[in-house]
């Protein structure tokens, strides 16, 4: 019995051990340059990748750094909070019986092409703090970027990912990389998925014609995404298909948009006279497009929404209250229930790339026996025949379940 105990805890901490255990710890202190005061400070994990944080002395402030590991050196960006980069460094440390020192280091301006040489780097004490601040398996979800200066172009650039959970700890993902000019997106049947133990990784292959296969190694302010498969994949069909980078998750305000969300509420039937005040939101993806659709509720008030968001506006997409439902398409969503003694309604709006392109409104009255009385059918503002509503309602597509986590709203 001992010795399967001892068999299942050495098969669980393998499987740890390409992320838990930490294989370096540095510090150095010295110059960029022969006078630009620095402390830089980093750990590795056994996933080669280096997270910690340079110094600046005049300005006291640390800023992120983020890289990895490779058989040259370790390759590290400094990164302000919404993914730019400000600085590319390199640094090639040797270890004897008197710890680690620099054999080789220099920062680079992304922008001016700059190359500053560290000089009288000494080994400083490494301050212990963890700087594995891991990813929520549950908080994985989220829009993700970084921007670089492209010498080439004179232009900034950047690197988009955004990552939607699907439910059994699996990730749908869509990532764009300006730089090569590739968008590589999930295979619709084959969602990306987490690592057992870990919850916060995963290694994605055949991503490509040519089995091109990357990691990614979330974090709780950013993901790090690096290609696992022989280089040679990321050459197919005339493209090129590497997306490596350290992308920054982008956190959503929902207070930059709920003045204008309450001002559309206006329920036919909620809890109360009082004025729609929405109290939770989720982030959903409809049409899995990659830019969410908002889902807002007040539940005291028994009122749901859902809107798109485009230019900083909002555009009610669809609506519920007492007496309608909320439901969900591949291509659309809608509402359904009553419209007063008698009445049925069904109001969809159709989706395209998280636009509203079309409304679709069916309004039934029956009479005391439950025959129809009278029925009008509209495409936008447009009276129409039932005939022309069932065959855009089609363009719906199958009824989706959405399975929201939602968020309070702070009122």
């Amino acid at each position: 019995m001992k010795k399967i105990i001892f068999l299942v805890l050495t098969l669980f901490s393998l499987t740890m051990t390409s992320r838990a255990d930490v294989i370096g710890e540095y510090c150095f202190s010295g110059t960029l340059g022969d006078n630009i005061g620095i402390q830089i400070e980093f750990a590795v994990n056994g996933d080669y990748v280096a997270v910690g944080n340079i110094v600046y002395t005049k300005y006291n402030r640390p800023i992120t750094l983020v890289g990895v590991m490779t058989d040259d050196g370790y390759k590290l960006n400094e990164y302000k909070d919404d993914g730019t980069i400000t600085g590319m460094l390199f640094m090639k440390i040797k270890e004897d019986n008197n710890g680690p020192y620099l054999i080789e280091g220099t920062w680079t301006d992304p922008k001016t092409g700059k190359v500053l040489k560290m000089k009288n780097m000494e080994s400083d004490v490494y301050s212990k703090n963890n700087p594995w601040d891991y990813g929520d398996p549950n908080n994985l979800e989220g829009d993700y970027v970084y921007h670089k200066w492209d010498q080439s172009s004179k232009s900034m650039k950047s690197g988009y990912a955004t990552f939607r959970d699907v439910g059994d700890n699996r990730l749908y993902f869509e990532i764009t990389n300006e730089f090569e000019g590739t968008t590589l997106k999930c295979n619709p049947v084959r969602p990306a998925k987490l690592r057992k133990y870990t919850y916060n990784d995963f290694n994605y292959t055949d991503a490509n014609p040519c089995g091109y296969s990357f990691e990614a190694h979330f974090f709780k302010r950013f993901v790090v995404l690096i290609t696992s498969s022989d280089p040679k994949t990321t050459k197919c069909d005339g493209k090129n298909w590497r997306i490596d980078g350290v992308y920054f998750k982008q956190e959503f305000d929902i207070n930059r948009y709920i003045d204008q969300m309450n001002a559309f509420a206006a329920p036919l039937y909620a809890a109360s006279s009082d004025p729609i005040l929405f109290t939770e939101y989720a982030l959903i993806d409809i049409d899995r497009d990659g830019q969410p659709e908002v889902w807002v509720r007040s539940k005291e008030q028994y009122y749901d929404a859902v809107f798109s968001i485009s230019d900083g506006k909002v555009n009610l997409l669809a609506d519920a209250d007492g007496r309608t439902d909320l439901v969900f398409f591949l291509h659309g969503v809608g509402s359904q229930g009553s419209c007063g003694t008698g009445c049925a309604m069904s109001s969809y709006s159709l989706i395209n790339k998280s636009r509203q392109t079309a409304t679709l409104l069916s309004m039934v009255q029956y009479n005391m026996d439950g025959d129809i009385e009278e029925s009008r059918y509209y495409i936008g503002d447009n009276e129409c025949s039932e005939e022309a509503i069932f065959k855009e309602m089609d363009k719906l597509g199958k009824e989706i379940t959405v399975n929201p986590k939602w968020k309070k709203i702070k009122n």
